[in-house]
């Protein structure tokens, strides 16, 4: 992938492949689906980050031989990393599963939280009733049910002096079989994808 250069908003400056247009920049841009975007925030450590892990995993029953996350209760909050150090390139972890299947109650109060804890490109979440494969663009190519919007990477290299940019947003979906996905030119394409269902 090219190497360009990109304002990641809050005075940082994120590398990424390609030009993003219409969905870089910082807090107060606005979004391709209309209306301002989300503010975004950052957790001030590692140790904090683990507490948002810790929080999302309420109510979860993780089942690591089928990976998927089936979530019960009235309200779930859904923590998406997106491509953690340990895990492959390009890939989501929730739970501490990869890519996982997730299943939420259609009665639920879901709050989904992006957390960018890659080092070297933006992230974002994006769901959609579209199923893969995608292609390198896509955002263009998929119908947007659900968007939080692409967050600069982690403030440093080392994991130890890191923060970690973080957007969180409330989904509302009817029932049925959804996808995750990064809309970030080229993620998705590499793998950056997983199965969200509502039942």
């Amino acid at each position: 992938m090219d190497t360009g250069m990109m304002g990641g908003g809050s005075g940082t400056v994120s590398r990424m492949g390609g030009g993003y247009g219409m969905m870089g920049g910082g807090s107060g841009a606005v979004s391709r689906m209309g209306g301002r975007m989300n503010a975004y925030s950052s957790l001030d450590s590692s140790a904090t980050l683990n507490q948002q892990i810790a929080r999302g995993k309420q109510g979860a029953v993780i089942d690591q031989k089928t990976n998927t996350i089936t979530y019960s209760g009235g309200s779930i909050n859904l923590v998406a990393l997106a491509s953690p150090h340990g895990q492959p390139n390009m890939t989501w972890e929730i739970d501490g599963l990869v890519n996982p299947t997730i299943i939420v109650p259609s009665s639920a109060n879901v709050q989904v939280t992006l957390v960018n804890t890659d080092w070297g490109y933006m992230h974002g979440f994006e769901v959609t009733s579209t199923a893969p494969p995608y292609g390198r663009m896509a955002m263009m190519s998929v119908n947007s049910d659900f968007l939080l919007m692409p967050l600069p990477e982690r403030t440093t290299k080392s994991l130890t002096t890191a923060h970690y940019y973080t957007r969180s947003g409330q989904l509302h979906l009817s029932v049925g079989t959804y996808h995750y996905l990064c809309p970030v030119p080229g993620h998705a394409i590499q793998g950056m994808y997983g199965t969200l269902k509502v039942v």
